[in-house]
């Protein structure tokens, strides 16, 4: 298992069985550790990202038509001008 705090750091999860013999009490701290997340809340945030990146995708999609449309437009009405000698 790599160090922590190298560039490989990993975190594994495991069932663990303890036997506690002659001990008056015992007490198990757990931390609830910020940069760790369970596979469902990464695939939950992961969901969301691709959400969000569609939809960009979709509105750079929309300016993109824009832009080709007016460019169209624009070519047609110079082309129109060129014919009737305005230009």
């Amino acid at each position: 298992m790599p160090g922590q705090g190298t560039a490989n750091a990993v975190k594994y999860y495991f069932d663990l069985v303890v036997v506690i013999g002659q001990a008056e009490s015992v007490t198990a701290i757990f931390s609830d550790d910020p940069a760790s997340v369970t596979v469902e809340e990464l695939d939950d945030r992961l969901d969301d990202i691709l959400k969000y990146i569609q939809t960009q995708n979709d509105l750079l999609q929309y300016q993109i038509d824009c832009l080709a449309v007016k460019n169209i437009k624009d070519s047609l009405d110079k082309a129109e001008a060129e014919l009737k000698g305005e230009a």
